[in-house]
C-alpha cells in the first residue's frame, strides 16, 4: 500500500485506509516545539468521547529513530482489557516505520530529519525506526 504513494498526501489518506480497516479508532499527528504538543492532522473517531472509555487506550510512536523524529504519530482505540498488548505494540511499530519511510521517500516535512546516513533501506537487524510511549489508561 504505501510503497506506492506519491506524495504526503497520499500516505495520510493510505494511514487512513488502514485505520479505518483496522481497530484503530483514531491517529493524531503530533509536533512537540519548546515542550508542548500540537495536533497537526487527525484521522478516524472524535477522541473525546473515547478516551473516557475504561478500556481507552493509546500509544505513541515517533516517526523515524528517537534522535531525528520532528513528529509522532498516536494511536487510540478500546481494548478489552485496558491494556496496550505485546502483538498491538509491535504491529503499530510496524505501521510507523512504513510510513516514516513513505514520508522520507516523498520527502515530506514530517519525515525524519536528515543525520548522516539515510536509514531508508538498512537491512532487516537493525533497531526499530521507533520507540513507543503506551498508556494503558487513556492519560495521553
Amino acid at each position: 500500500m504505501f510503497r506506492d504513494v506519491r506524495s504526503e498526501d497520499e500516505v495520510w489518506r493510505t494511514l487512513d485506509l488502514v485505520i479505518s480497516k483496522g481497530s484503530i479508532a483514531a491517529a493524531e499527528l503530533v509536533v512537540s516545539s519548546s515542550g508542548l504538543d500540537r495536533e497537526v492532522a487527525r484521522w478516524g473517531d472524535p477522541t473525546e468521547a473515547l478516551m473516557r472509555s475504561p478500556n481507552a487506550v493509546s500509544a505513541r510512536f515517533p516517526i523515524g529513530p528517537d534522535a531525528q523524529a520532528c513528529a509522532e504519530l498516536l494511536f487510540r482505540w478500546r481494548s478489552d482489557d485496558g491494556e496496550v498488548s505485546a502483538q498491538t505494540e509491535v504491529l503499530m511499530q510496524v505501521i510507523v516505520d512504513i510510513v516514516a519511510q513513505a514520508l522520507d521517500r516523498v520527502g515530506s516535512q514530517f519525515a525524519p530529519r536528515a543525520g548522516g546516513e539515510s536509514w531508508v533501506g538498512q537491512d532487516a537487524q537493525r533497531e526499530p525506526l521507533s520507540r513507543p510511549a503506551l498508556d494503558g489508561h487513556g492519560s495521553q
